[in-house]
């Protein structure tokens, strides 16, 4: 008989901390559970660790398999999302575990119960090494348990207002089969692509009470990804941002399109600033930006208007950084691209530009004007 649930536990390098993953799962009052350990070529001793695990619990179905290759992180996942019999999927990390043993109790029930419902997400506790940091409030989604407004958590995804963990999701397997599976050209942001797809298509359930531990170290995925290939995180960034547009214009999603166009803006802007990241910094060039822009906009109208608002808001970006001769530049040449019916961002540009060249009046003149659009809402 097939499984409830499936664990998929992708390994590589992480035995360390695989027994306390798995026990947590073998802890569960909830018992109709599959473990599946995918072993990516480790050069540890994963196998033994798994060998061992097996032996103290006979009474579970665990299985270790060993991958004849290195598939990486994403096509790992994607392997064990493949194999699994059951009709739920629950990808844990090995450096990450259940903190409550009723977690999976209570989403099967709320599954069950709303078949509307395509995954399920709670906070998390942050451990950093061995020491407990307490509930990670990057990773609240609200105080209740609730089934959430799918097109509004789209919008939050892409907006970058929280962290959706990982290790806290359960998901539909038919969800995979029928939507989408990780890509593999984006091992940053390719849970986001995911999440924010199957959002389109399915509710999403929430539970307010942190009940996963999310841990932090040198050797996590994020940690070796921030000190190996930033470009490549800032890259994900914007792909992710890209896909996610793409899919919400072909269900006409209009919305969520123009979000993403938003937080593409602000995402360009903020790279060519400079970002930091775990002790390591990176700085997007830009003609990389236009490259990028190329990549993924094929209309010359729409990406002049693109680049438009990029160069504004990287000239807002140096100007609050004190960098004003940069500002000027980037704020001339928004204001050079378009004909001034055409973008109203134009238009500010230009105001900006003759703020900037009035000095402290200017400065002045600005923030009164920033805190009276604060006001309206409207941002300035």
């Amino acid at each position: 008989m097939h499984p409830k649930v499936t664990f998929v536990v992708p390994c590589y390098n992480l035995a360390l901390y695989l027994g306390e993953c798995v026990n947590s799962i073998v802890a569960q009052s909830f018992e109709d559970i599959e473990i599946i350990v995918l072993d990516d070529q480790s050069p540890d001793n994963t196998a033994e660790v798994s060998r061992k695990i097996i032996a103290a619990n006979p009474g579970h179905r665990i299985s270790y398999i060993l991958n004849s290759e290195n598939l990486g992180n994403i096509r790992n996942y994607n392997k064990g999302i493949s194999i699994a019999q059951g009709e739920y999927v629950w990808i844990l990390s090995p450096d990450d575990r259940l903190r409550n043993r009723e977690i999976v109790g209570k989403y099967v029930r709320l599954m069950e119960a709303n078949p509307e419902v395509g995954y399920i997400f709670c906070p998390g506790h942050m451990i950093e090494g061995d020491q407990e940091r307490g509930v990670y409030q990057r990773s609240l989604y609200g105080n209740q348990d609730q089934i959430l407004d799918s097109i509004q958590l789209v919008k939050d995804i892409v907006d970058n207002c929280f962290e959706l963990l990982s290790p806290s999701v359960m998901i539909r397997k038919k969800c995979y089969d029928e939507i989408t599976f990780f890509p593999e050209d984006m091992p940053h942001r390719g849970d986001s692509y995911v999440w924010a797809l199957i959002s389109m298509h399915y509710k999403v359930g929430y539970f307010a009470e942190a009940m996963v531990d999310y841990r932090i170290h040198d050797n996590s995925m994020m940690s070796t990804l921030a000190r190996e290939n930033l470009a490549g995180i800032v890259g994900d960034n914007v792909k992710v941002l890209w896909k996610i547009k793409a899919e919400a214009e072909k269900r006409s999603f209009f919305q969520i399109a123009e979000y993403c166009r938003n937080a593409l803006v602000r995402n360009y802007a903020l790279a060519m600033s400079g970002i930091r990241c775990r002790g390591h910094s990176f700085r997007l060039q830009l003609e990389e930006f236009e490259n990028s822009l190329m990549k993924f906009e094929a209309d010359p109208a729409a990406r002049t208007m693109f680049r438009c608002h990029v160069y504004h808001a990287y000239g807002d970006f140096l100007y609050w950084d004190n960098r004003f001769s940069e500002s000027e530049v980037m704020y001339r040449r928004s204001g050079e691209i378009c004909c001034l019916g055409t973008i109203p961002t134009k238009l500010k540009s230009w105001v900006k530009l003759a703020l900037l060249k009035c000095g402290r009046v200017g400065a002045f003149l600005r923030n009164c004007l920033g805190k009276v659009h604060q006001l309206s809402g409207a941002g300035y």
